[in-house]
């Protein structure tokens, strides 16, 4: 094997995890090998130049590689799993599905195919068949703690909070600086009703990431509740001393807060600067709106006078501002399949 497709195999193992497949390649019934020279070394090109695709925030082009990959070696689920990884990268997750499902019927099967599997049902918000292919990662690797969280992420979307606080416990006891973890053993912990146990929760997601507004917020909740004003005002304050501006929402709980201490002044300040953040913040969606109408015209009217090209750049431009525009996603695909052949 070459030192060019040694490396793109490194790149991949490393990546990927191919090592787990069970992809069945042996005449002989034995255990699947996990030596990925096994297979072509043009698939082990195109595999690696779509990744680097990939890395590179480059998805729909990666997507032209490997559909063409999974045509040259249709035979391969390894082939169609990556036609999957590329089209869930966008979001495009009907699509990404129905490609793991040809791989799965070829015998290729992964924790990295049921992790990336899970996701996309949840995209759906089909919980329940995502626990089902979350554990199925699991089963794969049972030390995974991205895995793991994500299995007690599913759990919260389907109400089953005990369950998911349990989960949280075990992850944040293997990985205590894990902030997610944190964050959401303390969202599992409010919906038990237990405040007390989410409050330390959240405190320690601070502890850990001091800057976040969002673990500031959700303590700050939990304190206004409590009649706890000086708490609220210890817990969001800092991120505006000096003058400076944060959140809209956190502007707005220091006003309530000042309010209820009759610091009528400083109340009034922040609600104006609540104001205006959201006014900013309209006043911004609404600029990307006209932009997008306008690059989508420009993408369009390139498309037909077969400017690809010029298309693609006014597609692309419009997922630098919207990177979840349907329309501009399947625009792009097209253009990009137009000018390559």
């Amino acid at each position: 094997m070459s030192s060019r497709t040694a490396s793109i195999a490194l790149l991949w193992v490393v990546l990927m995890g191919c090592s787990e497949s069970t992809e069945t390649s042996s005449s002989s019934g034995g255990p699947p090998s996990r030596d990925i020279s096994k297979y072509p070394e043009p698939l082990q090109r195109m595999i690696g130049q779509g990744i680097a695709l990939l890395q590179q925030d480059r998805a729909q082009d990666a997507i032209v590689v490997f559909e063409k990959a999974a045509k040259q070696f249709s035979d391969l689920g390894i082939s169609h799993h990556f036609v999957a990884m590329a089209y869930s990268q966008i979001d495009e997750v009907n699509r990404a599905l129905e490609a793991w499902d040809r791989a799965l019927a070829l015998g290729y099967d992964t924790a990295e195919l049921r992790h990336g599997y899970a996701r996309a049902l949840r995209v759906l918000k089909r919980f329940e068949p995502a626990l089902e292919q979350i554990d199925l990662a699991l089963a794969f690797a049972p030390d995974d703690l991205e895995y793991l969280y994500w299995k007690g992420f599913t759990l919260s979307k389907l109400q089953r909070h005990a369950e998911a606080a349990r989960i949280f416990e075990q992850l944040v006891a293997r990985a205590p600086k894990r902030f997610r973890g944190w964050m959401q053993l303390g969202r599992a912990r409010l919906d038990l009703f237990e405040e007390d146990a989410a409050l330390d929760a959240f405190r320690r997601a601070l502890a850990i990431e001091p800057g976040n507004e969002g673990a500031r917020l959700e303590i700050a909740t939990i304190l206004g509740r409590r009649g706890d004003w000086e708490g609220v005002l210890q817990v969001l304050e800092p991120p505006v001393r000096g003058g400076k501006t944060a959140a809209a929402e956190v502007h707005f709980r220091l006003s309530a807060a000042y309010r209820q201490l009759g610091r009528e002044q400083d109340a009034e300040r922040q609600a104006a600067l609540h104001t205006q953040i959201r006014e900013r913040n309209q006043q911004e969606l609404r600029r990307q709106g006209e932009q997008r109408t306008i690059f989508l015209e420009a993408g369009k009217a390139a498309l037909e006078r077969r400017d690809y090209d010029r298309a693609i750049e006014e597609f692309e431009r419009i997922l630098i501002v919207s990177p979840d525009h349907e329309e501009a996603k399947k625009l792009l695909n097209r253009a990009r399949r137009l000018r390559d052949g």
